[in-house]
């Protein structure tokens, strides 16, 4: 996965948004809209996962890992799961409170994930603990990530070359 860290900025973006634009049958592009999700998880996962071993080798401490992952996973499979079944079954918006409930804990999830990637793509590149108003303007560029690809990525690839991320 770190093979994403070394990716130049056009090819993130075009390997992400290319697979949005495709146009055909309906289960050929499920399938390969899936493919532009998991590369854009894929990304913030390797960016969170690598930037552990960076942050501990700059001296700052390890964040919860155990929670983002697993919070990282059920986002991942809640959102294929909306992609796959939500044309298919009408019937989805009427299973009641648990369909709600669950589509709640998706979106915290999802804000974990993102502000868990920022902090430390933050602590990473400001090479010191980062405080929430030093990370949540890359939790923006992370969460508008068609924008926030091109300013983040050039700091991903430098930080890269100077910690081996």
């Amino acid at each position: 996965m770190s093979w994403l860290l070394k990716l130049r900025h056009w090819q993130l973006f075009l390997m992400i948004i290319l697979p949005a634009a495709w146009v055909s049958s309906s289960p050929l592009k499920e399938i390969i809209n899936s493919l532009g999700l998991m590369i854009l998880f894929l990304w913030l996962y390797a960016i969170s996962y690598y930037g552990q071993g960076v942050r501990s080798a700059l001296g700052l401490p390890i964040m919860r890992v155990s929670f983002f992952q697993f919070n990282f996973i059920y986002c991942l499979l809640y959102c294929l799961f909306q992609l796959y079944f939500s044309n298919k079954f009408e019937g989805l918006a009427t299973l009641g409170t648990p369909y709600i409930l669950l589509g709640l804990y998706s979106a915290l999830a999802a804000f974990h994930v993102f502000g868990f990637t920022a902090k430390t793509l933050t602590s990473i590149i400001y090479r010191k603990e980062a405080s929430f108003s030093e990370y949540i303007f890359t939790s923006f560029q992370l969460l508008f990530f068609i924008f926030g690809i091109w300013g983040l990525q050039p700091k991903i690839n430098h930080s890269y070359t100077r910690n081996t991320l």
